[in-house]
């Protein structure tokens, strides 16, 4: 039976809504007055969205096994079933709208960019924005007034506010390229999770998706940065690296989980992209604390 070393966490709120507004600030100081059934501090995985506007410079969280330094007027995103700590020495400070992706309303096009904005994880100043700023406020007022309501009111700020993230990720260069080539590689995100992680033939996807293989890297490359064989090694790398932190798995139990025939050989994939075997970097976050 596998052992869940980290969380996942429902989402939880006073109202009958899957959506909140609050200071990032009370987040500590329910965890501190025992009232948030977790550890904070310790990996975890939010079975929902959250975004943060940051109002402190030096404050510092861990998304996916990495660690950022964040400024005043920083944007934090992090998704849904993103690995994700908190800093008890550099603490956040600033406000956070949390959200289930089923509470979102947006189009198809909208909703494969907002996949690969919470990707991105840190639009650096983009809280500077006055729209942004007034969106907050705006969202902020509005909800703590908790009336049930005002749900079209608080999905249709919602909609704008991640509406003008794409706009400044677009201007930024944070999402590249056109809506069409993102939808390209948000259907093959969707493939390869289709595939439970288990499937690293590059050739095959693209020819599951009806592109030849040529076609298919242009697109990657161009969105992405990354050759095709690359991004799908990339994905597979990360999940790889959230289930051996997650589940208390042998070598035996992740070769059936990932496909791979040879124990030898799970190891050679993951060393090669991380830098270190699987146990070591396992070892390396099981006592983590932020």
């Amino acid at each position: 039976m596998e052992k869940e070393n980290i969380q996942k966490i429902q989402f939880k709120n006073t109202l009958t809504i899957e959506f909140e507004v609050m200071e990032i600030s009370s987040v500590y100081k329910r965890f501190e007055e025992g009232k948030i059934g977790f550890d904070i501090a310790k990996f975890h995985r939010p079975q929902f969205n959250m975004i943060l506007l940051i109002e402190k410079d030096s404050a510092k969280h861990f998304v996916d096994f990495k660690s950022y330094n964040l400024k005043r007027d920083d944007i934090l995103m992090v998704g849904e079933n993103h690995v994700n700590a908190f800093s008890m020495n550099e603490k956040l400070r600033g406000t956070a709208i949390i959200f289930t992706s089923n509470f979102i309303e947006m189009n198809e096009i909208g909703k494969n960019s907002l996949k690969k904005l919470f990707d991105i994880h840190v639009m650096a100043q983009s809280g500077e924005d006055k729209t942004v700023k007034e969106l907050f406020n705006i969202m902020k007022n509005e909800y703590r007034k908790e009336s049930l309501d005002s749900i079209a009111l608080y999905r249709h700020l919602l909609g704008s506010l991640l509406s003008k993230f794409l706009i400044l990720a677009d201007n930024n260069k944070f999402i590249k390229e056109n809506d069409e080539y993102t939808r390209i590689i948000l259907n093959l995100d969707r493939l390869i999770e289709k595939f439970k992680y288990q499937l690293r033939d590059s050739m095959r996807y693209s020819k599951e998706m009806g592109y030849s293989y040529k076609h298919l890297n242009i697109i990657c490359k161009s969105v992405t940065g990354n050759t095709l064989k690359c991004y799908i090694d990339n994905l597979i790398v990360m999940e790889m690296k959230r289930q051996i932190v997650s589940n208390d798995m042998s070598l035996k139990e992740l070769c059936i989980f990932f496909n791979f025939d040879e124990e030898t050989n799970l190891v050679k994939y993951f060393k090669r992209r991380v830098g270190v075997s699987p146990k070591k970097f396992k070892d390396r976050y099981k006592n983590f604390q932020g």
